[in-house]
């Protein structure tokens, strides 16, 4: 973001969100955040962003609802059905051919701003499901991370009122049902996560990874920071591996960073080659 784009009082907001928050929304696009932040203003009935920053230095509980406004994203299981039928079909072969049983190999997958869990969930189930139902640890790990460490939690327990979107064969072997009307992911699902929290721009990245989700997060970076983010996952993808990006997001300039198009109607992106830095 580019304070000096923006009047003064909005751009005092924003450094002070930083200090206050510890929140850096230099990779935002500016639409984005000030979007938030205008949505919180008419929420609490403040008329302009000095009186709203006012508000904000006073007030625990707003710090934390707007971290919250600025950190969470729409998440679902099986968000995109199609998605994942073409990860099922074309990428989970390919991952299992590069890494057979025999040789004791770990699959290694990194949902990156993964939110409540819905997403590495969802890659959990279609990838156990092909490897036999309970594949372990020693053969398949899921890294989930994500800034916002409320959702975190939340995704640790597992725990889920909605779960539309995941198959019926997928219901019965990992959920089971629990009080309140709601369903528990099962602990031999659960186990092949790791659930951690990591900021992408400024904590070091995960490697050797065989595939790495990053869906409907980019959306809201501005240019300079998806370029980062382009440089990261050829640094964090093994020579081989495949990106799964979001369907309103795109690629196009994915050869200068090493990358060929398994999919373009999923978004779904093979690393061949290592970034000369």
């Amino acid at each position: 973001m580019k304070t000096e784009e923006i009047n003064p009082a909005l751009k005092e907001l924003i450094k002070n969100i930083y200090l206050i928050l510890g929140f850096n929304a230099g990779h935002y696009e500016i639409k984005h955040f000030k979007r938030r932040i205008d949505a919180r203003m008419r929420a609490t009935k403040k008329e302009s962003y000095t009186e709203y920053l006012k508000y904000l230095k006073e007030s625990s509980s707003e710090k934390d609802k707007l971290k919250k406004c600025l950190t969470v994203n729409v998440t679902e299981f099986f968000r995109n059905p199609e998605v994942y039928e073409e990860f099922r079909k074309t990428v989970v072969p390919s991952l299992i051919r590069r890494k057979p049983p025999l040789k004791n190999e770990t699959i290694r997958v990194w949902s990156m701003g993964c939110s409540s869990g819905q997403e590495p969930y969802s890659i959990a189930m279609t990838l156990a499901d092909a490897l036999g139902g309970n594949p372990g640890k020693k053969r398949l790990i899921i890294y989930a991370t994500d800034i916002d460490a409320e959702a975190l939690s939340t995704a640790k327990k597992g725990v889920y009122k909605d779960i539309t979107g995941i198959p019926e064969k997928l219901i019965r072997r990992y959920l089971s049902k629990s009080p309140n009307e709601s369903f528990k992911i099962k602990a031999e699902l659960q186990n092949l996560i790791s659930f951690t929290r990591h900021d992408i721009f400024s904590d070091p990245p995960l490697t050797n990874m065989d595939a790495l989700f990053c869906r409907n997060t980019m959306i809201y970076f501005n240019k300079e920071a998806k370029k980062d983010l382009y440089r990261l996952f050829n640094k964090s993808l093994a020579v081989g591996g495949y990106l799964i990006m979001g369907k309103a997001e795109s690629f196009l300039n994915h050869r200068d960073y090493g990358f060929h198009v398994v999919s373009g109607r999923n978004h779904i992106f093979k690393k061949t080659e290592e970034m000369i830095s």
